[in-house]
């Protein structure tokens, strides 16, 4: 399968007057056609970031993309022109963003703001592109679409408000759909639904998927393959099965221990992983998660070493462990 985006040691940095923040800090990915792909960690830990950095973005000042490449469908997105970029942003990489509400323009109907982009990108005229929008709001399940594109973001609920922003980022049928935290402040059950739709469309439409999360339940039943970050970097990656059945990074067994379990009879505790994310305003030496590493130990040399790199322990499973943790015995998921 043909590689659709391929980012390699992306580094980009927030220069602010109390030091540099290095949000994202050498990240090498790829995406493939019509694969879903999910990027998985705390808040903080640079996966927004990322997104904002494959658009373009980032607020500059203070935020700036360093080094690295970024190359969409063999294009070199950081030497576009502005205006090359702005035909790309929604046309053929499109965004779901993490709030609808604030996300949606509070003064315009739902119908100007989904004709907004299909005019712009599409060469629509109005009439075209109003009968456009009925078709996504009937496609993401919103019932009599067209009474409903007339309507204002207040008068959605937040479920209702979250179909809007996935057919806005599907109108003109783009190659990638980057998904922020979709399901942010909904409940379950409409989460589950948003998912579906989200998913079913991809799969036909044969979008790439790229979601951003830290629910792992979204992982598990939705990705292809994870990139599990950490402090500004990817600590281990690969399928979705592979790193769900064999976890290998302390983070990532951490994260896998902290979800609850349907088949736990013994109702045991959840697991905690101690202590908190480093501040990346600091310069990092070593593993940047020895601090609240189960498999570190007084004797381990992490701290000083070089930051771990990222190495193949089976096909297609990488992960970024110190010497010394690959030593010790394996933490149980």
């Amino acid at each position: 399968m043909a590689k659709l985006l391929e980012v390699n040691n992306l580094k980009t940095y927030f220069f602010t007057d109390e030091g540099t923040v290095r949000a994202v800090d050498g990240v090498t990915w790829d995406l493939d056609e019509g694969e879903t792909l999910a990027l998985v960690g705390e808040s903080g830990c640079g996966k927004s970031v990322t997104a904002m950095s494959i658009l373009k973005l980032i607020p500059n000042p203070p935020g700036r993309i360093v080094d690295g490449t970024i190359t969409f469908d063999g294009l070199d997105l950081l030497n576009v022109s502005d205006a090359e970029m702005r035909s790309i942003r929604g046309n053929r990489i499109a965004m779901i963003f993490q709030e609808p509400m604030t996300s949606l323009n509070p003064v315009l109907t739902i119908g100007q703001q989904i004709r907004e982009a299909v005019v712009l990108h599409l060469g629509m005229n109005d009439e075209e592109a109003d009968q456009k929008a009925i078709e996504l709001l009937e496609m993401v399940g919103i019932p009599e679409a067209e009474q409903r594109i007339k309507d204002y973001p207040h008068q959605f609920s937040g479920g209702m408000r979250q179909r809007v922003m996935i057919a806005m980022g599907l109108s003109c049928d783009p190659k990638l759909l980057i998904a922020d935290e979709p399901t942010t402040a909904l409940d379950v059950t409409i989460q589950a639904q948003i998912l579906e739709i989200m998913g079913k469309l991809a799969s036909e439409l044969g979008t790439a998927v790229l979601i951003i999360t830290h629910n792992l339940g979204v992982v598990a039943r939705y990705a292809d393959r994870v990139n599990v970050m950490y402090a500004g970097r990817i600590v281990e990656t690969g399928t979705a099965e592979d790193v769900f059945n064999n976890p290998q990074h302390g983070y990532t067994v951490g994260l896998m221990q902290s979800v609850p379990r349907l088949d736990d009879m013994e109702h045991t505790r959840l697991a905690t992983i101690e202590g908190q994310p480093p501040l990346l305003i600091n310069e990092i030496h070593g593993c940047a998660f020895r601090p609240r590493c189960a498999k570190a130990g007084d004797g381990c040399f992490c701290s000083t070493e070089g930051t771990p790199e990222l190495t193949e322990v089976e096909p297609g499973h990488f992960v970024a462990n110190c010497p010394c943790c690959m030593t010790r015995d394996k933490v149980p998921a």
